[in-house]
């Protein structure tokens, strides 16, 4: 890897920033009876999304590496987190349970995938001599975060 950065922590920091940024999903149950009041849906219908949102988010992992090698990792990172500020504005104005499923499951699901795989990888790559540990660290920022939500 090109080292570009006269220090390699900072790609940690921007990691761990980006997964604390992409874990807003992880909070989904928090909103589930919400969601449910206010439209009159079952919260079980609600709780889809969430299947959704991991079946998608796990589906756009398998494209990450290509389209990394594509447009490069920053620009796949930074167009990750547009699309999934995209996706919350436009689940935030969903008045059906398709639009739910679609912005929240689909749109969020896949940014947020395309996210974490390539912040994940890209700070291996920086670290290739301590990628269990980096691993490690990065996966309790992604199951810690929605603690900090």
């Amino acid at each position: 890897m090109k080292n570009t950065s006269k220090n390699p922590w900072l790609v940690v920091l921007g990691t761990v920033i980006a997964q604390l940024g992409l874990g807003t999903i992880y909070t989904w149950s928090l909103f589930n009876q919400a969601i449910s009041d206010k439209f009159g849906w079952g919260v079980s219908t609600v709780a889809v999304t969430f299947s959704i949102t991991s079946f998608a988010l796990s589906l756009s992992t398998l494209f990450a590496g290509k389209m990394q090698d594509k447009l490069g990792m920053r620009k796949l990172i930074s167009l990750s987190g547009i699309v999934l500020g995209i996706g919350l504005l436009l689940t935030s104005k969903a008045t059906s349970i398709s639009m739910l499923y679609i912005t929240a499951g689909v749109i969020v699901g896949a940014a947020d995938g395309i996210g974490y795989i390539t912040t994940l990888s890209n700070c291996i790559k920086w670290f290739p001599e301590k990628k269990g540990t980096y691993v490690w660290y990065l996966c309790r920022c992604l199951w810690n975060r929605k603690l900090n939500i």
